[in-house]
C-alpha cells in the first residue's frame, strides 16, 4: 500500500460502527511499518469515517508520532477535540506491532512490547474551555432553580439553610460519584469545587438582582 494504493471494503461498516457504539469498546490490533518517517500530515493508516471531517476511529501518521482519534461525546464529530499523539513511534522503517484497546473512557496502547504502553483518561483530557462550559451548563440552571425556590421558603429559615446547603454541595459530589462509578477516574475535587462554584456564584447573582429590584421598586 502506499500514496495511491488503498485496501477499503465493498460496503459499509454500519453494523460495525453501531456495535462498537453500544458496548462501548473495542479492540484493534494490527503490524505495520512506515517508507517515510517524515511525513509533514496526517497520514492515515486504518480509518473508518465518511469522509476527513467526520470519523468514527482513526489511526495515522504524523513525522514520527502516532495520531489516535475516536469519535466519542467528549471528542467530537471528528474525534479531534481531544488530542491522542504517542511520540516516538515511526522512528525507523521497522514493522510495528500495534495494540489498541478501548473501555469506559480509557484508550490504552501497546507498541511491539507490554512494557511499551500507554493509557489516555478521556475524562481527565478535556479541555478548560470545554470542562468550563459543560459545567456551566449543569450547574447555573440548578443555581437559579434553587435561588427561585429559596425565594419561596425564605420565611423558613432552617429550611432554607438546609436547602442552600445541600443544594450548593450535593449535587457537585453525586456528579463525581457518578463519573467515578462509570469510569476508573481519580477523585477530583477541583471538579467538586468547580461546580460548587457555579452553583453559589449563580445563587449569589441571581439573589442580588432580586434585591436590587426590590430597593428600585
Amino acid at each position: 500500500m502506499n500514496s495511491s494504493q488503498w485496501l477499503k471494503t465493498a460496503g459499509s461498516v454500519k453494523n460495525l460502527s453501531q456495535r462498537i457504539s453500544q458496548k462501548s469498546e473495542f479492540t484493534l490490533a494490527t503490524t505495520l511499518r512506515t517508507d517515510n518517517n517524515k511525513q509533514a500530515d496526517y497520514a492515515r493508516i486504518i480509518s473508518i469515517s465518511a469522509d476527513s471531517l467526520r470519523r468514527n476511529f482513526t489511526i495515522s501518521q504524523l513525522k514520527k508520532s502516532l495520531d489516535i482519534r475516536l469519535r466519542t461525546p467528549l471528542t467530537g464529530e471528528n474525534g479531534s477535540d481531544i488530542k491522542l499523539r504517542i511520540p516516538h513511534v515511526f522512528t525507523d522503517n521497522k514493522s510495528k506491532k500495534i495494540i489498541i484497546t478501548y473501555s469506559r473512557g480509557i484508550v490504552q496502547v501497546y507498541i511491539d512490547r507490554i512494557q511499551r504502553y500507554y493509557s489516555f483518561n478521556l475524562l481527565e483530557l478535556i479541555p478548560l474551555q470545554q470542562k468550563l462550559f459543560s459545567y456551566a451548563m449543569i450547574f447555573i440552571p440548578l443555581g437559579a432553580g434553587l435561588a427561585i425556590i429559596n425565594l419561596f421558603i425564605k420565611n423558613r429559615m432552617i429550611l432554607s439553610k438546609v436547602l442552600l446547603m445541600s443544594g450548593i454541595f450535593f449535587p457537585s459530589i453525586l456528579l463525581e460519584a457518578i463519573l467515578i462509578s462509570e469510569t476508573p477516574k481519580a477523585l477530583s475535587l477541583k471538579n467538586i469545587f468547580l461546580g460548587i462554584l457555579f452553583t453559589a456564584v449563580t445563587m449569589l447573582i441571581f439573589r442580588l438582582r432580586v434585591e436590587y429590584l426590590k430597593a428600585r421598586s
